[in-house]
Order: C-alpha cells, then structure tokens, then sequence
C-alpha cells in the first residue's frame, strides 16, 4: 500500500488557530476590534509585510554581494537558436555577446548558433562524434526543436507538421535511439559549455580557474513547472555550475530581453531623459524561431532597477520558422511535385536555396517602401517544369533556375506570425488592466524575428492604428542578443523582479476522514495503517493562477502520515501527486484544466524514528503499533534558481525530511481527484 499524506479538517483548523493565537506582531498593538478584519485589508496587509521583507532582503543580498568579483553568463538556449553573453559583476558596463560559433567564416560573427545536433553513429562521413549548431551540414541527419521536449506544457503532437520538417530537413522533436529528451539537450548544451568555456579561457587565461561564474539559462515564459526543472537538471548535467563557486539558475526570456532593453537604456540617458519611467508598464515580445512568448512587467523603480511582473506570460507556438513554412506550402502549391521531388538538403534550412530566402526575409522591408518588386530564391534544381502552366512560370525563371516572389506574396508568409503577435498584445492589454495596473506605455520587441524590418513596421502600424498610438515601440540595438545579454544582466544582480505573478494554480491531493454517505464507490476511499477509512475530496490550490509571489513567500500544507511500526524503514517512500490548472478561475471541481504535473517523494525517515522515540516514551516503553507523523510541508515558487522548492519542516526553522518531485513526462496522465488540504499562508506575503 502507497504511503499517503492525510488531512483533517478539524484537526487543521484546529492547528491553525492555535498557531494564529501564538503569533504576534511588532507594527501595531491595537485591540483585534480596532483593526479592520475584512479580506480585502487583510490582504492588503499581508502584501504591504511582504513588499517590506522583500526590501530588506534585497539589502541584505546587496551587502553580500559587495566585494564578490564573478563572471555572469547568459545563455538563450533557444528552439531554433542558442547563443551566450557575459558580463562581469566589477563594473556596469554591457554584456559582452559571444560572436564566433562556427568553423571559418561562416562561423565568425554570429551572434547565434543553430540549436541542432548530428551524431556520428546516424552520419557514415562525420568524423566527430558530436557536431553542433552552425558545424552541422545541411545533408546531415540531425535533430532540432529537441528543447521543447523538456516542457510538461509541450504535446509533441501538436508539432507534427509534415511541411515543418521539409523546411527544417530533419523530424521535429525527433529523438535518437536510445536516448533520452534530457539526455539529447545535455548532450547539446555540452558542446555549447565546451564552448563558452573555450572562449572565456581565452579572455581570462588561468584566471579562469578562480572565478566563480554564474550561468543563467533562459526558457519561455510559459514554460511549465516541470520544464524548468528539466532545463536546469540537463544544463546541470551538461557542466553548467558544477565547479566549486560557481552557480546556475534560470530566467524567463522575456525578462531577460526586458533587462537588456533597460540597462542599455540607464546607461545611455540620464533618468529623466530616459524613455521608461517608474510606475509604468512595458510589454516585451519575444519573437523567436519556433515559439513567440509575451509578458508585462511594471516598472517599480529605476535606481536602482526593480521590476515587478503585471501580469501571467502567454505563448504562441510561431515564430520566424513558421514564415518558412508559409513560403514551401506557397511552392508546393505553385510547383506540386517538382518542388517535392528537389532532395531535402538542396531546399531545406542551411541549404544555398533556404539561406537566400533567409537574407531576402531579413532585409524585406514591405510594399509601403520597396513599391511592388520580384525576389529570386535559388538556384534550386526542379526537373520537368510545365512550361504551358501560367501559373507555374509566372513564378519561376528559367534563366538563373530560380523562384521569383512578389512583394505581396512575401507579406503573405509574415501574415501567420504578425496575427499571433497582435493576439498576444490583446491579451496582454487585457490581463493588465483586469489585474488593475497602469496602462502599458512601452512595447519591447526582441529575438530574431523582431530584426525584420517589415516586422518592425507592422507592429508600429498596429500600435498606431488599433491601439491609437498609445503606446512606444522600442527594439534593441541588437535583438537577436538581447535575451542572453539579459541573461548575464539577470545572473549578475538576481534581485531586479521583486514580484511575479503565479503562472498556474499548484496543489496537492488530500484525503480526510471518511463519513457515511460521502464515497460513491470503493474507489473513492482507501484505509490506513491505524485501519481508518479516508476519502478524498474537492480540488483546493496553495497558489493560484495570477497570485502574486515574492522570493519570500511561503506556503504551508499541515498533514498527517500513519505508519506501521514495522513499516518505518517504509517512511521514506511517502508520496503526494502534485497538480495544476491553467484556468483564470479557480476550479472548485475537477475538470479539463486541472491535470497532475507530477509526484512529491518524501523521506522521512529520521522523523519517524524520532517520533516513535517519543510515542514509545509517553507508552511507559512500549512500542506503538501504528505511528502518526505529523508533517508540515512548505512550498516556495519564488526560489532564486527559478524553480518549485519543496521541504517538509516541523517548525519554520527545522528541516526534517528530504523532499523531491518527479515531474511526470505526459501532462495529462492519472488525473484524480483533488483533496482539501490545510494551506497556511506566510504571514508576511
């Protein structure tokens, strides 16, 4: 029988109220009928305490950090794209961005590199055992997209595009035999480890060998729990941190992208000249190769920098790949099988073909400048061209055995990415405003994408006509960096966002003491050790969608574990189901969007040794035959690496059990009821 967490609900209340009787408080020593006990003041207590910890914290980590010199790396480890920057935390000045990724010229100055792998086993003429990004020939089998595997928010099929893999040449999401997902991205932020480590060796030499680095690894902003924690884990594998000194966490790309935009921005102006100010909302947009991903952010101060978020991050499954897309379903509908017969790695990303429409998609700047124009794609070798089809040689030159293009048509290929785009800024203006926050003044555009000048454009013009101009458009010096420069900003000084917003709610099932009449069938209930029946009950959340968390904040599930005497050496497989639901709402039933994201194991064994020490004292000597061990659990989302942080406590002071979750790789598998559990709320948040 599974070890389970229980909760009684009397029993809880009980215990919350005699915790209640024993806290005091040092801001005001007022008669409980002269202090405004309604939720809303409560609540707006609880945040003022907060906000105030959350200062005092900052400072405290500010004179820690004084005097200590480190490295900061940011790596954007992207869908389609990975680069790195660094910055070094003795001065302010910007991130220095790695720019030689590749063999030859190809390889120098590139901001970026290919996220793609190729194995020596799956290619007869590689020589090497791995070859990555840039390095890759284009008739190699390899694989790409492998990074959203990771993310327990991901559904591989929902990337199954036939069409995509043409353009990309390889399978999406495709895995080698034998290996895992984390095995395949360690493997690939090896090599990109390998190389960022070359690289600083050449900058530092053996002063490499003494200063601790901070890495910070970026991931989309509504990556799920369980991706973070992969990304880290497999970055963790990969070397990432591992050194004695050094550190790795993770941060959402839009921040990262944001911290960019405001530190170039505070270096160059003074604050009042400044196009961001305090207390204003800006709206970044991360324009990637496979994903595009928004969030809001309120500008809480300026000097020095602190952002809190204003709203929960959204994505869309798009990005400069998806115009590709658009651009082979035109030329499978123009040319039919003459253009699906040209082998893959004469047309696919990487080829001659595909690098030519990739400089012509850079440099497109859109009808309102150029007028009406032709662009040639090619060559590209298509056999049996119809020459009696109009319709097929208005497209298609002979001469140089290439593609032509209109204007127009190249529009069209943005068309999918822009509508999204503008989607996500709705409903960013929407979120913003429910959350009751001051209106967005600035919208920042980053990631390859955003360089396009047409893209500029288009986002203007939408900014301008539906949004009545209510709003800035700014774009980095150089977009295609500005999330791993970010990143460096991020790794330096970690204490910038002061306030996020939960991105899902986040609980755990619970079982209470059975009574007649409440379980359907025998499913519903199981018996413990002591022999008792317990049910489970209605859905309840620790944390809910859109919550505010700060680094400090904590939240407390009091329970119960019944354990045989005989079964104690058992009391380390104690284990609770973890589950989330993306709606806006709180679900009081269980439904669609409620689904479990995972598995808490606990070991508590050195507790329940201890607590039957004590049992078998207060029994005259006398083992206990079952043993009740009561456990108080504490979460905390806002950890500084970015990730879920679980402990099992007796007090607030005193770990008593490890506790780790094992995220479950199908995000909808063993839906089951939610139980009600005791969930006490940090007092200072």
């Amino acid at each position: 029988m599974r070890n389970i967490l229980t909760f009684n609900q009397s029993e809880t209340q009980a215990a919350s109220s005699s915790a209640k009787r024993k806290k005091t408080t040092k801001v005001a020593r007022k008669r409980s009928s002269d202090v405004d006990q309604t939720p809303e003041a409560i609540a707006k207590r609880q945040e003022k305490l907060a906000a105030l910890k959350e200062r005092y914290r900052q400072v405290r980590l500010q004179e820690k950090e004084k005097g200590k010199r480190t490295i900061s790396v940011g790596i954007d480890f992207g869908t389609t794209y990975t680069g790195a920057a660094y910055v070094t935390s003795a001065d302010d000045l910007p991130p220095v961005t790695i720019t030689k990724w590749g063999k030859g010229r190809e390889g120098a100055l590139m901001p970026k590199t290919p996220s793609i792998i190729a194995y020596a086993e799956d290619n007869e003429k590689q020589k090497e055992e791995i070859v990555f990004g840039s390095n890759v020939p284009s008739e190699s089998c390899s694989y790409v997209w492998f990074k959203l595997l990771l993310d327990d928010e991901t559904n591989p099929a929902d990337y199954e595009d036939p069409l995509m893999e043409q353009v990309i040449g390889s399978h999406i999401m495709g895995l080698p035999a034998g290996k895992t997902a984390a095995q395949l991205v360690t493997d690939y932020l090896s090599q990109i480890h390998k190389h960022i480590f070359t690289h600083l060796r050449g900058v530092l030499d053996d002063g490499l060998d003494i200063t601790p680095l901070v890495f910070c690894v970026t991931v989309p902003a509504a990556y799920g729990r369980a991706g973070r924690q992969a990304t880290l884990s497999a970055a963790k594998a990969a070397g990432f941190g591992t050194r004695d000194g050094d550190e790795l966490i993770c941060c959402d790309e839009p921040q990262c992208a944001i911290l960019d935009v405001l530190h170039t921005y505070m270096n160059k102006f003074q604050k009042v000249q400044s196009p961001f100010q305090e207390k204003e909302c800006v709206l970044n947009v991360d324009m990637g190769g496979g994903t595009l991903d928004a969030i809001t952010y309120r500008i809480s101060n300026l000097e020095p920098l602190r952002l809190e978020e204003a709203s929960v991050g959204a994505g869309a499954k798009c990005g400069g790949t998806t115009i590709d897309r658009e651009f082979f379903k035109w030329c499978e509908r123009k040319f039919g099988k003459h253009f699906i017969k040209v082998p893959l790695a004469s047309r696919s990303i990487g080829s001659k073909f595909m690098k030519e429409f990739e400089e012509i998609k850079c440099r497109f700047e859109g009808v309102h400048v150029d007028g009406e124009q032709e662009y040639l794609v090619g060559p590209i070798r298509m056999e049996d061209i119809d020459t009696d089809d109009e319709n097929m040689c208005s497209s298609w030159d002979s001469h140089d055995s290439a593609i032509k293009i209109s204007s127009h048509e190249l529009e069209g290929f943005f068309e999918p990415v822009l509508r999204s785009t503008f989607e996500l800024i709705w409903g960013q203006i929407a979120a913003v405003e429910a959350a009751r926050m001051p209106k967005i003044q600035s919208l920042v555009l980053c990631g390859g994408l955003s360089s396009s000048p047409y893209v500029q454009w288009r986002v203007k013009e939408f900014v301008k006509t539906e949004l009545k101009g209510s709003m800035r458009v700014v774009t980095p010096e150089n977009p295609i960096a500005a999330i791993a420069r970010g990143g460096a900003v991020h790794a330096r000084s970690q204490n910038i966002v002061v306030c996020r917003k939960s991105r899902d709610s986040l609980g755990i099932v619970g079982y209470r003491s059975f009574k007649d009449g409440q379980a359907s069938n025998n499913e519903d209930f199981v018996f413990l050790a002591s022999g008792r029946k317990v049910v489970k009950d209605k859905p309840n959340f620790a944390f809910t969608r859109g919550e505010k968390i700060y680094r400090s904040t904590r939240r407390y599930v009091e329970a119960t574990v019944e354990l045989k005497e005989s079964e104690i050496a058992k009391a380390g497989a104690v284990s609770q189901d973890l589950y989330a639901s993306s709606s806006d709402t709180i679900p009081t039933t269980l439904d669609a969007s409620c689904r479990k994201i995972g598995e808490m194991k606990l070991n508590l064994i050195s507790a329940a040794q201890t607590r039957r020490k004590e049992l078998k004292e207060q029994n005259g000597g006398r083992a206990p035959k079952v043993i009740d061990l009561p456990v108080k659990i504490e979460f905390a989302p806002g950890d500084d690496k970015g990730v879920l942080v679980v402990k099992a406590i007796a007090n607030r002071a005193t770990k008593v059990g490890q506790v780790s979750i094992e995220y479950t790789a199908d995000p909808r598998a063993g839906i089951v009821p939610l139980g009600p559990v005791k969930v006490k709320r940090d007092r200072d948040d």
